[in-house]
């Protein structure tokens, strides 16, 4: 299980865009907490929202009963941000160090 956000920050160009995102997870006797600076190229969906793809580096903490750990991984990501809410939904796919599959809906922090 896991909760996140993200913040809608800016538009670097056109549809490209800057939105950093945290997650805290938890299960199999560890809690996971990740920060990640995603870069995300956003395609308009006419009366829905946009759904966007990107992803870049993650940082995250694990912590386990008596120790925590830190690693840096990459994944990629998806999703559909809504126009009539700051909802989203969205998938990501750990590619090195990172959570093998990530599935779920979440609040965005400042939404256009």
């Amino acid at each position: 299980m896991f909760f996140g956000t993200h913040l809608d920050l800016s538009i670097l160009a056109g549809d490209l865009g800057f939105r950093p995102s945290a997650t805290l997870g938890f299960g199999d006797d560890l809690t996971l907490l990740a920060i990640s600076p995603d870069l995300v190229y956003r395609y308009p969906v006419p009366d829905i929202g946009r759904l966007y793809a990107g992803g870049i580096l993650t940082m995250q903490v694990v912590f386990m009963e008596a120790e925590s750990e830190f690693e840096i991984g990459w994944h990629a990501v998806a999703g559909l941000e809504l126009d009539e809410y700051p909802l989203f939904l969205e998938a990501a796919i750990g590619l090195d160090d990172a959570p093998d599959v990530k599935v779920g809906i979440g609040y965005t922090l400042l939404a256009r």
